[in-house]
């Protein structure tokens, strides 16, 4: 049965983590690096948004435990705020040296980034909100995400006040702006009301995992007699049979969602609304049911690449926003627009976010910002 931990991390009742959440992250954080750099394939670039950021909202729900209004302003501020204040001052010291070295306006490049940092868009299209601060709008509208979940468990029907809270971020897209992120904190509120149900119920649990034996199961259904079956089960779906059942169905939510929708939460575009986000969901129950598949295979060391990408998901994100905004990788190394080459480009730039977590676990002043435990 799985657990959490006063410091909401993915633990088990014994102390353990649970290695197949921190997969599911890890392979949520690298398809945000390839979808940040998807070249002309456009179709590989909607398929990764169409779950990679709900699925960050689905596992903090999961992991969400209600604190005191105050309490957990304090605790998602520094949790969330100093890692998104020290990136943004970071881009902000890169771009004032590059503009000093090359003789332009360095108090100009200052009074961007700031106004960039209070800002907080994740896209410079809504409403022409420029300039964006990037991939740490995330840790913007995950504050303020956490807070309307803190608030709306305070009321007699959280699910309605979640649900309302979409409707307008839908309501308001392209309309009216609302800085740090908050329009699509209010969409992501939704996700994050999600997960805590899911566990809250252990419909995790309850659903299953995905097996050979089930899938068997599902095509050659085993024989039993009707009249030794207990009361009440006779043409019930086999157990094991059951999660193939609602991939199925997960699966078709997504196809439909992916033909016909279209997901942006940085700037909380969901063509089809509510759809979009059922999908959505879909689309992450059927990634953790892999991150399972690779929790108890064979492959050790994908699992352990996965693990550490996705324990450090916080210091990847970061510095991956550095790397996208401050790193001319074309003019490094020099390559065209081919899957070859884009694989290449991504191997790099896995490369670089695993370097800076081998340095943020050593350096005190980084392990304090992202709180990284020794």
């Amino acid at each position: 049965m799985e657990s959490v931990a006063a410091n909401g991390r993915p633990f088990s009742p014994g102390g353990k983590r649970l290695d197949a959440f921190d997969i599911l992250k890890g392979i949520g954080i690298l398809l945000m690096i390839v979808g940040h750099s998807t070249g002309s394939f456009a179709s590989l670039r909607n398929f990764i948004f169409s779950f990679h950021m709900p699925l960050f909202f689905l596992v903090a729900g999961y992991f969400f435990c209600p604190l005191p209004v105050w309490a957990g302003i304090r605790k998602n501020f520094r949790r969330l705020y100093i890692p998104y204040l020290f990136t943004a001052l970071l881009l902000a010291l890169h771009m004032m040296i590059v503009a000093y070295c090359h003789d332009q306006d360095v108090w100009g490049v200052f009074l961007t980034r700031l106004r960039a940092t209070l800002l907080g868009s994740g896209a410079p299209r809504v409403l022409g909100m420029k300039p964006a601060i990037g991939a740490i709008w995330f840790l913007a509208a995950m504050f303020w995400s956490l807070l309307w979940l803190n608030l709306a468990l305070r009321t007699r029907f959280p699910w309605l006040v979640c649900l309302l809270l979409a409707a307008l971020s839908f309501s308001l897209q392209g309309v009216v702006f609302l800085p740090q992120s908050i329009q699509p904190a209010c969409s992501a509120t939704l996700f994050l009301y999600v997960g805590y149900e899911v566990r809250r119920h252990a419909l995790l649990e309850r659903a299953g995992r995905l097996t050979v034996s089930g899938l068997r199961q599902v095509f050659c259904p085993p024989l039993c007699n009707p009249l030794s079956a207990p009361a009440g089960t006779e043409g019930a779906i086999p157990a094991a049979s059951r999660p193939w059942l609602l991939a199925v169905v997960c699966g078709v939510l997504w196809a439909t969602a992916l033909s016909l929708g279209r997901l942006e939460m940085s700037f909380d575009y969901y063509r089809l609304w509510y759809f979009d986000m059922l999908a959505a969901v879909a689309a992450v129950w059927l990634v953790y049911q892999v991150s399972c598949w690779i929790d108890t295979s064979r492959f050790s060391l994908l699992k352990r690449v996965l693990c550490f990408f996705g324990r450090y998901s916080l210091v990847v994100l970061c510095f991956h926003l550095y790397e996208l905004n401050c790193i001319p990788w074309q003019k490094i190394f020099p390559l065209g627009s081919d899957s070859a080459s884009l694989a290449l480009l991504w191997g790099l730039k896995f490369a670089w976010a695993a370097l800076w977590v081998c340095v943020a676990r050593r350096v005190p002043f980084l392990r304090a910002v992202f709180r990284i435990e020794k």
